[in-house]
């Protein structure tokens, strides 16, 4: 499915999720961030592509996962 189109502005389709994996893979927690939230509360756009971004990462699951040594991830 396409993502939302005609956004004035593109930062508008830009979301944070809290992500939480389980063991196997699967998603355990999915949360949008809170200023993703407030931000999709108040824009159709944003709340459109959080809602694709959160179609997205529950279709692609599994995600294969390092060795248990790596308990905690980081995107930074």
């Amino acid at each position: 499915m396409p993502g939302p189109t005609g956004a004035p502005d593109a930062r508008d389709l830009i979301v944070d999720y809290d992500l939480a994996l389980n063991p196997d893979g699967t998603v355990g927690r999915l949360q949008l961030t809170p200023g993703s939230a407030v931000a999709a509360a108040g824009n159709p756009f944003t709340r459109a592509a959080s809602e694709a971004a959160s179609r997205a990462i529950y279709q692609c699951q599994p995600y294969r996962l390092p060795d248990r040594k790596s308990t905690r991830l980081n995107s930074s």
